[in-house]
Order: structure tokens, then C-alpha cells, then sequence
């Protein structure tokens, strides 16, 4: 049972409890093998986050699932480094709202290059904003900010497809 139990007195301040139920520890890490397992692959991203802080996580996240990672601060940046790029772009993951170019723009001229790449949208816009931008269309993926670790890795391997490094 969990219940929150609440203090207060004027001039004093608040004390709060909160009381949640134990879960056993050997079941999260039961959980998190099997979600790290899932996740892993070889595949090729291209992240294009502005948030120079936001796109480091990600990128060492998605290389520690074994993913080759390629990151721009920006679209322009983006479209000249996957131009460059010798190999297959399997997945863009890209910011929808950015200063020079929004993540559509950066998805509308990278899919001219290469249109089997596929596009993973995020943001920290409403939905409402996002649909304005024309990107929450049927079919489209998109993964809203703020993420866990878990739920990016997740959502990359759900859009890429089965990895025959994880058969």
C-alpha cells in the first residue's frame, strides 16, 4: 500500500512522507538485461539535437546499445555530414523544433539522399505545437521529451526493426 503522509505548520514549513511498496531489486535487473539485449544492434544514427547536453546523452546511449552514432548540432550541419557519409543512414532521430531548419525540413531533404532511412521525431513541445509543424502525422514516430534512457532505446530498436544482432 503507498499513501503520502503531510505535516504542516505556519512558520515551520512542510513535511512530507511518501510511502510507495517495496519491489524487489533482482526483478529490475532481470528487466533491464532483457531490455538491454532487446535494444542492441549495428545500425547507423544520425542524432541532430540543438542541446549540446542532450544530444551527448543520447549518442553515448545509443553507442552503448552498439549503434554507430553521427551527431549534428543543427540541420544544416546534419545534411552536410550525411552527405559526407559513405555508408547507410538506417535512422534519423531528430529534434522537431531547431533555430536554422525544423527536424521536418532536415527528414524532407535527407529522405531525397536517402530514402530508406528512417525518421524518429522528439521534442519538448506539446503535441499541439508539434501537429502544427506538420509532424504528428498517422504513421509518423515520435518519441515526446522529457525520455528515459530506457523509453529512447526502446522506441530507436521499435523503429528500426528487429536487429539480427539481438536473434
Amino acid at each position: 500500500m503507498d499513501w503520502v503522509e503531510v505535516q504542516s505548520e505556519p512558520g515551520q514549513g512542510s513535511t512530507f512522507h511518501v510511502y510507495l511498496p517495496r519491489i524487489e531489486a533482482s526483478l529490475t535487473a532481470a528487466k533491464t538485461e532483457e531490455v538491454i539485449a532487446r535494444v542492441k544492434g549495428t545500425e547507423t544514427v544520425l542524432v541532430v539535437e540543438d542541446q549540446e547536453d542532450l544530444r551527448k546523452l543520447v549518442t553515448t546511449v545509443l553507442q552503448s546499445c552498439g549503434l554507430r552514432v553521427l551527431d549534428a548540432a543543427n540541420g544544416r550541419a546534419a545534411l552536410l555530414l550525411a552527405a559526407d557519409f559513405p555508408g547507410a543512414i538506417d535512422l534519423l532521430l531528430t529534434d522537431v523544433i531547431m533555430p536554422d531548419m525544423t527536424g521536418k525540413q532536415v527528414a524532407d531533404e535527407l529522405s531525397k539522399l536517402r530514402p530508406a532511412m528512417k525518421i524518429l521525431y522528439t521534442s519538448g513541445y506539446s503535441g499541439e505545437v508539434i501537429a502544427q509543424r506538420g509532424v504528428l502525422a498517422e504513421g509518423v514516430h515520435y518519441l515526446p521529451k522529457p525520455f528515459t534512457v530506457e523509453s529512447l532505446e526502446m522506441k530507436v530498436r521499435e523503429v528500426l526493426g528487429p536487429s539480427s544482432k539481438c536473434a
